[in-house]
């Protein structure tokens, strides 16, 4: 399913919380993590003016805080959000393909990583291996491929959020997309990777925590009823939510047409993404300790099986069982399908159920599961430039400073470079 854009959908809070959202999340996560990388600096020692420090953490990160990089790389906004819109399209077939997808990826990156560990100790992006492995010619069409992976993959997601916080306040389309990636752009080029893994780590918390409080709050709603309540008004409301190509015609069959081609493009088409085509996703088992990578990514298989599977079911099952109801936002006229395209199934049944505070605590999930992606891609494209391109053709003989250097100048670059393509 792509994501619709500049459609405009019931208005659920004012403009300016909009604004003041987005940028004071921004300015509140920019300090609390550079303070965080003045303190490690001062007294642990970490300075991420190496390059070690800055591309690969020192390859000492703990399995907590890798549990926590793994789960925010994976948390996209498309499952976060996007998954309630496919539960609502499609029935519940879909969360739990999507669910088991994320998992069996995470899961052969955790062997990919040990092994990469054990026979390339001081890698720092896995196009070092392509070019070890298949030269020059490789190296330069992989980096190539990483670099447009990252660059569409990061504006997708951007433009993504812009189009959410469009459609939920009014916020200006461009003024969404220029204040998405300001904030990461800032504490990136400062910090290094393990300014993301800080980051990661808070936007893991918090995400769990929002997202735990979400699928609570609506399935224990008396409009909802708890699970019981939920399975039997999709089961009442089934003659008005129809699915073509279900069995039955039902949102509670594993028999979907449209599900099982999705689950087959999500395992070859995101795996492709994954291992192939995102070395950020590498980066991440650079910088593990070796006895912490395998637990890590297990503790995040876990954790991301509930987004999809829990938090996209509850929601998308709800919208349809209450979609045409009084206390619906789109009542008394329909939910459209350029609505559910463009990610409002959620925001809508959070502002039906929750009301304002919901849609508020709403948007700093979807902040959350923005710059997770934002950074960990800023962090790819600078180790790329900087290593594979900058170290390997143009300055073989760089020192550790001018690496670093360069790395801060590729994040500051592909920041703006990836703004610029989502507004194009």
């Amino acid at each position: 399913m792509s994501v619709q854009l500049g459609v405009s959908g019931v208005t659920l809070i004012p403009q300016g919380t909009g604004y003041g959202m987005l940028i004071g999340l921004g300015v509140a996560f920019c300090g609390v993590i550079l303070g965080g990388v003045r303190i490690q600096k001062k007294y642990l020692s970490e300075d991420s003016g190496t390059s070690e420090m800055f591309m690969v953490a020192n390859r000492s990160v703990g399995t907590g805080l890798t549990a926590s990089a793994v789960f925010s790389s994976w948390m996209w906004i498309n499952e976060t959000v996007f998954s309630a819109a496919m539960c609502y399209k499609f029935g519940l077939a879909v969360p739990f393909w999507w669910s088991t997808g994320l998992c069996f990826q995470i899961a052969l990156m955790a062997a990919l990583g040990v092994l990469a560990k054990i026979r390339v100790p001081y890698a720092h992006t896995s196009l070092e291996i392509i070019r070890m492995r298949y030269g020059t010619i490789g190296h330069i069409v992989f980096m190539i491929l990483n670099i447009t992976n990252n660059v569409f993959g990061c504006a997708s997601m951007i433009l993504t959020g812009s189009q959410l916080i469009f459609g939920i306040s009014g916020m200006h389309f461009v003024a969404a997309t220029i204040l998405i990636p300001l904030g990461v752009v800032l504490y990136t080029a400062v910090g290094g990777l393990k300014a993301t893994f800080l980051t990661d780590y808070l936007h893991t918390l918090i995400a769990l925590i929002l997202i735990i409080y979400f699928t609570l709050t609506v399935v224990t709603h008396d409009a909802v009823g708890g699970l019981g309540g939920l399975y039997d008004k999709v089961v009442a409301t089934a003659s008005e939510n129809i699915i073509e190509g279900n069995y039955k015609g039902s949102l509670l069959t594993m028999k979907s047409e449209d599900a099982v081609i999705w689950g087959l493009i999500l395992k070859f088409g995101n795996l492709a993404l994954v291992v192939m085509k995102d070395t950020a996703f590498w980066q991440k088992s650079f910088a593990t300790e070796v006895n912490a990578t395998v637990p890590g990514y297990n503790l995040a298989a876990v954790a991301i099986f509930g987004i999809p599977w829990g938090l996209g079911t509850v929601f998308g099952l709800t919208a349809r069982a209450l979609h045409n109801t009084p206390i619906f936002p789109t009542y008394p006229g329909d939910l459209t399908l350029a609505q559910v395209n463009a990610g409002f199934v959620m925001p809508y049944t959070i502002k039906a159920l929750i009301g304002d505070q919901g849609v508020v605590v709403f948007l700093v999930l979807l902040f959350m599961a923005l710059t997770s992606t934002v950074s960990s891609s800023m962090i790819a494209v600078s180790s790329i430039l900087s290593f594979d391109v900058y170290k390997t053709y143009v300055n073989p003989k760089a020192s550790d400073k001018r690496l670093v250097h360069v790395s801060h100048l590729a994040v500051v670059f592909h920041g703006i470079f990836i703004t610029a393509v989502s507004l194009a």
